[in-house]
C-alpha cells in the first residue's frame, strides 16, 4: 500500500459523499475506500466496477472519473475516462467563476483540499450519470458469460500443416 501523499487526505474530496450522493449511483454492493468506488453491480457475474477520480498534470486537479471493469483473475478488462467538461459538469460555476474575474482553476476541473466544503458541490451531474449508466448497463447487463480460463484438458494442441508454396516465377525481371 502506498503512503498517503502529505496534505492530502481521501476526506477533502468528500469521496464518500460525491459517489453516494452528488452521483447517486443505484448499485448494491458497493463501497467507497479512500477515493476510489468499488461495486459489483451483477451479483452473477466476477466483474467489478472502479471509478476513481481522473487526475490532471496538475497535483491535486481532477478533470473527471476514470471507469474501470476489474476481472479478478485478468485484471483490468476495461478503462474509460468520463470528463467534467464533456458532460457539462461544472458548466455554470465555471461560467460564473469567469464572470467574476476567477481564472485560477481550468474550467471542467476540480480541486481538491478546499475548506469550504466538497469541491464539486456546484456540479450538474446528469450528463454524467447518464454516461455512467450506459457503461454500467453495457458491462453488466450483458448476457456474455464471465472470461474463465479453459482447463487444460479441454485445450487441443493441432499440428502445423505446411501452407503450400506458390510455384517460383523464373520469369526475367528487368532491374531497377
Amino acid at each position: 500500500m502506498n503512503p498517503p501523499t502529505p496534505g492530502r487526505t481521501p476526506i477533502a474530496l468528500h469521496a464518500t459523499d460525491f459517489f453516494t450522493q452528488a452521483l447517486d449511483l443505484p448499485l448494491d454492493a458497493a463501497v467507497v475506500i479512500g477515493d476510489t468506488f468499488y461495486a459489483a453491480p451483477a451479483a452473477a457475474s466476477p466483474l467489478r466496477l472502479r471509478i476513481r477520480f481522473s487526475p490532471t498534470i496538475r497535483q491535486n486537479v481532477y478533470s473527471g472519473l476514470h471507469l474501470a471493469v476489474i476481472h479478478p483473475d485478468h485484471g483490468a478488462i476495461d478503462s474509460h475516462h468520463l470528463t467534467f467538461a464533456d458532460h457539462g459538469t461544472f458548466t455554470a460555476r465555471d461560467e460564473r467563476l469567469h464572470a467574476e474575474g476567477h481564472i485560477n482553476l481550468k474550467p471542467g476541473t476540480i480541486r481538491d483540499g478546499s475548506a469550504e466544503g466538497p469541491p464539486w458541490a456546484e456540479g450538474d451531474f446528469t450528463g454524467l450519470q447518464e454516461a455512467l449508466s450506459q457503461y454500467v448497463r453495457m458491462w453488466f447487463n450483458t448476457s456474455i458469460p464471465p472470461l474463465t480460463p479453459l482447463p487444460a484438458r479441454r485445450i487441443r494442441v493441432r499440428g502445423v500443416t505446411a501452407l503450400p508454396t506458390p510455384p517460383a516465377d523464373r520469369t526475367p525481371r528487368r532491374p531497377r
